[in-house]
């Protein structure tokens, strides 16, 4: 059974209230326990286990609750309980029922007199108080459409892009997020090639990814010679010719010019011999 309780503050000025402890308990596990009715469907010993309780302090409160109260002041004897099939009926239990509802019903109504005095204007919007933000106008997003459209500079299929765009249908705040994005991105990408089209950048909301990374040039191969380019002539290697001597091979160059500095001599030298 799911127990319907509104528990009224003038609990704490009543009779039951000044009991013991333990009489205070089994009232309290009472009011948990009642239905919408008033009614609390219960055996002794299981009102004793949802109280946590003996059993003999449970029958003492429900004999204490059964009998009158001198110091009632609802104008009636004083019972608080009566015994029904399958439990008790906690009596009076409409009336503070009734009593808390009407208290409630008439905090409402201050509730909502103050809040129909402040316009929803003057409520600051923000991420975390659930609101959201009044949408823009169509002129408004068709002016934010066309700054994103500048901005990313790659025009092409705009009316994919004006629908793309609808389907955000963006704020002020968002439009300027989504524009700033745009002009960092087209930074980062100079060659149009490497950027997507802008419904494409729309769709995949790639505002909200980190940028891209402009790709490296190809590394330069060293320049071919023309295919149609006469080949350079190359003269053909000297051969060493034994006895030749005009031959030219860079041994016989280097022979002869070992000969004639061991034949040079100075000049006062010669003239002294002769």
């Amino acid at each position: 059974m799911v127990g319907f309780t509104k528990l009224h503050a003038k609990i704490i000025h009543s009779s039951i209230w000044q009991e013991n402890a333990e009489t205070c308990k089994v009232w309290v596990t009472m009011l948990a326990m009642a239905g919408r009715d008033g009614v609390v469907e219960a055996s002794i010993s299981g009102l004793a286990r949802a109280s946590n309780l003996p059993i003999e302090a449970v029958e003492a409160a429900l004999k204490l609750f059964l009998g009158p109260d001198p110091y009632s002041s609802d104008g009636t004897t004083g019972e608080r309980i009566e015994v029904v099939p399958g439990g008790w009926l906690l009596l009076n239990h409409h009336n503070y029922r009734d009593l808390r509802t009407k208290e409630q019903i008439a905090t409402a109504e201050r509730v909502a007199r103050h809040r129909s005095k402040d316009s929803v204007t003057s409520i600051e919007v923000t991420s975390c108080n659930g609101l959201k933000r009044p949408p823009a106008s169509a002129s408004e997003s068709a002016s934010a459409f066309e700054a994103f459209w500048e901005a990313f500079d790659r025009k092409v299929a705009k009316p994919d892009a004006i629908r793309a765009w609808k389907k955000i249908d963006p704020d002020a705040d968002l439009a300027a997020v989504i524009i700033a994005k745009a002009k960092e991105w087209v930074v980062a990408t100079p060659d149009k090639a490497f950027r997507p089209y802008p419904a494409t950048w729309l769709n995949r909301r790639s505002w909200e990814d980190e940028l891209p990374v402009a790709p490296r040039g190809k590394a330069q191969r060293p320049a071919e010679p023309p295919r149609n380019a006469m080949p350079v002539a190359v003269p053909p290697p000297v051969i060493h010719e034994p006895g030749n001597p005009d031959c030219q091979c860079d041994r016989c160059c280097a022979e002869r010019a070992r000969g004639l500095e061991n034949l040079t001599v100075p000049l006062t030298s010669v003239r002294k011999a002769q």
